[in-house]
């Protein structure tokens, strides 16, 4: 399955918010998880026996019980905890007001790319990953999402801007190969950035058509006070 990244409008302030709290909830999620890991492993592992059973024709797929659900396996303290926050999440979500531009969609060929260029825009926030990637720096907390300041877009339209027209600059000239970052190994490769080159001059001219009449739509201009209230956010998914 290959990369790709979305966009959204959000709220600036709700959006904070939302993040701080589902981080909350990912983290307590993840330690009740390890804390049970043997039961929901072996339900997990009971119902894909089932469905495999299912698929052979040995049993009817209505006796196919659901996961156990998460109240059956922790305390009712625990579970108290986490439907708390679970509820504060689903309300900030919809504080943070995510309105999503399916029409800015980019895929996995223009994804690493765009991920690259803002991650290097965001050094301080991210961390080493482990041996396995090659202790290449990404998002603190595996965030994916950003929400782009107006100097973010003005940046990455001159850039997508300088690789069309007649005096069009390098791809990698202008999203350069940042091989201490997340995907720097993958974008070295000498067939992938052939493929980048080709890629990104083909899709530019339309991601920027659809990004400028965005922010004309949205915004009348980036200096509009709206922007700061309402900013573009990508959401990338590795």
């Amino acid at each position: 399955m290959g990369s790709s990244t979305y966009w959204y409008r959000v709220n600036a302030e709700g959006f904070k918010q939302y993040v701080k709290v589902e981080d909350k909830f990912d983290k307590l999620e993840q330690k009740l998880y390890d804390k049970y890991q043997s039961v929901f492993d072996a339900d997990n592992e009971r119902f894909n026996r089932e469905w495999n059973e299912v698929c052979d024709g040995k049993r009817p797929a209505k006796s196919v019980k659901d996961v156990i659900p998460i109240y059956k396996v922790v305390s009712p303290a625990e579970f108290d905890k986490w439907f708390a926050l679970m509820q504060k999440v689903n309300s900030l979500k919809g504080f943070a007001n995510l309105e999503k531009l399916p029409y800015l969609y980019f895929g996995s060929s223009t994804t690493k790319v765009i991920a690259q260029w803002i991650l290097n825009r965001r050094r301080k926030m991210l961390v080493k990953s482990d041996k396995r990637d090659g202790y290449k720096l990404r998002p603190k907390n595996e965030e994916w999402r950003f929400v782009l300041t107006r100097a973010d877009l003005k940046d990455l339209i001159k850039r997508l801007e300088s690789v069309c027209g007649d005096n069009r600059v390098d791809v990698h000239k202008a999203f350069p190969i940042y091989k201490d970052i997340l995907y720097g190994d993958i974008r070295s490769n000498p067939l992938y950035k052939l493929n980048e080159q080709n890629n990104i001059r083909y899709f530019t001219p339309t991601i920027l058509e659809r990004l400028k009449f965005t922010i004309k739509e949205l915004y009348n201009d980036l200096v509009s006070p709206t922007y700061a209230e309402n900013p573009l956010m990508i959401d990338i998914l590795p």
